[in-house]
């Protein structure tokens, strides 16, 4: 009896294999590989753990006195929300307090005497509070500034955590074309 997957032997050509079950083994094969491909690659961190790890990072560095314009960098992090704020040696004290949630974008920027710090763009707006004189601003925007050389890598990889939930909050228009 003739099966489509039984091999048949030929004295001129040696076995031959029915072509169906050969298709079907090399869509199997490759369904194979498909699967232990895509768990290898690593996958994205939830939202959550994004947070997690940025609150890690800003309470292990919780600020830095910046050389060039001798001012005070300071992050507390309270449930979702970031309180900083920043002193000058000329009393200028400014504060901000916004969510995670706030966080749309972030750009590495360095000045010109080369101190590092990661801008921190806001999907709306925010209240800065001049603590100095009691006015009130408000920015669309904000400075990350840590003693980078504490942490391996730390600038980089903040950096990157940052992109990552901004890609939550905000992700990425479609392009329909």
């Amino acid at each position: 009896m003739n099966s489509p997957y039984q091999m048949k032997y030929n004295k001129n050509m040696g076995v031959n294999i029915n072509p169906i079950s050969m298709k079907k083994s090399i869509l199997f094969v490759f369904f194979i590989l498909s699967l232990s491909i895509t768990s290898l690659a690593q996958t994205k961190p939830t939202k959550q753990e994004t947070i997690d790890w940025i609150t890690a990072q800003l309470r292990n560095n919780k600020g830095v006195t910046e050389a060039a314009s001798k001012a005070e960098w300071k992050y507390i992090v309270i449930d979702n929300n970031i309180k900083s704020s920043m002193e000058t040696a000329r009393g200028l004290i400014l504060t901000i307090v916004f969510s995670f949630d706030d966080i749309c974008s972030v750009t590495k920027y360095k000045d010109y005497k080369g101190s590092e710090s990661l801008e921190i763009k806001f999907k709306n707006e925010l209240n800065v509070d001049d603590v100095s004189d009691n006015s009130v601003s408000k920015s669309e925007d904000w400075s990350i500034v840590l003693d980078w050389s504490k942490t391996d890598n730390l600038y980089e990889r903040l950096f990157k955590a940052f992109s990552t939930l901004a890609t939550y909050n905000c992700p990425p228009a479609k392009n329909t074309f």
